[in-house]
């Protein structure tokens, strides 16, 4: 059964990711993972910035349709809380390494409408890098990006932000739907270096737990991803 995650923001496609987050949630809460709900800009607004801004060139500033969203969205986000903003994109699934997830924490203030849609427009852009080019034209695929934004789960350690653990989810690994889990954040998506040495069978669904020297974690004063050394971790 799908799950609606995430509330539609203009237009209904919210990108590959999205979906398979939506699709999958029910398999994963009966293996014991949660996946948080939200909000996301669908691929309707990156078809409206590109046309209208041609995101080619990199154009920085945002139009005025989309302040106006920005100011709705900032205004339904807790103040101080992390939440991280998905690439979605119409061409991939996830774990191709080619597209980026960024953090964002409001303050409260009108300067939260300018700093989400800067890393919105780092995200939009992300679809021409060459990177992205490529992998479209040998696969076929085509171009669109979503951005889903969901609020981050953990734990404050200091002016660090962090769950025990979190986990990427994929669809099938020999045979079988399959959990990358690590310490920390990121799933193994923004440590790449991980290596899932351990393998545990729960007979319906896979577990394959990282061998680590470092963790992700957001430093909150930044409101940046960074790493520390997972000795010291809380």
């Amino acid at each position: 059964m799908t799950v609606k995650l995430f509330q539609r923001v203009i237009g209904d496609s919210v990108g590959l990711k999205a979906e398979d987050l939506e699709n999958y949630a029910e398999l994963l809460k009966l293996s014991g993972f949660s996946v948080s709900g939200g909000r996301a800009l669908g691929v309707e607004a990156f078809n409206r910035i590109e046309e209208e801004l041609k995101m080619s060139e990199m154009t920085l500033i945002a139009p005025d349709w989309m302040n106006k969203l920005n100011r709705w969205l900032v205004g339904g986000m807790e103040k101080g809380a992390p939440y991280i903003l998905r690439s979605s994109a119409l061409s991939d699934r996830g774990g191709n390494g080619i597209y980026e997830s960024l953090v964002f924490v409001p303050i409260g203030q009108e300067a939260d409408v300018e700093q989400i849609w800067q890393l919105e427009r780092q995200i939009y852009e992300g679809e021409f890098h060459q990177s992205a080019i490529q992998w479209r034209e040998k696969e076929n695929l085509p171009v669109g990006m979503a951005i889903p934004i969901q609020k981050l789960i953990g734990n404050t350690h200091g002016n660090l932000f962090y769950p025990a653990l979190s986990g990427t989810a994929f669809t099938s690994w020999l045979g079988k739907p399959t959990v990358n889990v690590v310490f920390g954040l990121g799933g193994g998506v923004k440590d790449r270096s991980a290596q899932f040495t351990e393998k545990i069978d729960l007979d319906t669904f896979l577990l394959k737990m990282a061998n680590q020297e470092r963790i992700q974690v957001v430093d909150m004063d930044k409101g940046a991803w960074t790493s520390i050394e997972i000795e010291k971790a809380d």
